[in-house]
């Protein structure tokens, strides 16, 4: 139970909640992740190519630089 009058008890609960969380988030993707089939993606290949591609590109360039555009831009410290 998380107690607020403690902070030190607060920060262990919040540390245990956030890897509960993560926990639960990679058991719901693994379990999505298994239920895909080779034949879904064998035809999301042939008849959806250009999507894919630009799914690609936006999930692995477009997104880290638009991210790292803003941080730069709102002049965020590193931590």
């Amino acid at each position: 139970m998380l107690n607020c009058t403690n902070a030190e008890n607060a920060d262990e609960d919040s540390g245990a909640l956030t890897v509960l969380a993560m926990l639960v988030i990679c058991i719901i993707a693994l379990s999505m992740g298994c239920t895909v089939t080779l034949e879904a993606f064998q035809d999301v290949w042939r008849t959806k190519r250009r999507a894919f591609a630009i799914g690609l590109v936006s999930q692995f360039v477009l997104m880290p630089l638009f991210s790292f555009g803003a941080a730069h831009a709102l002049d965020f410290e590193p931590r």
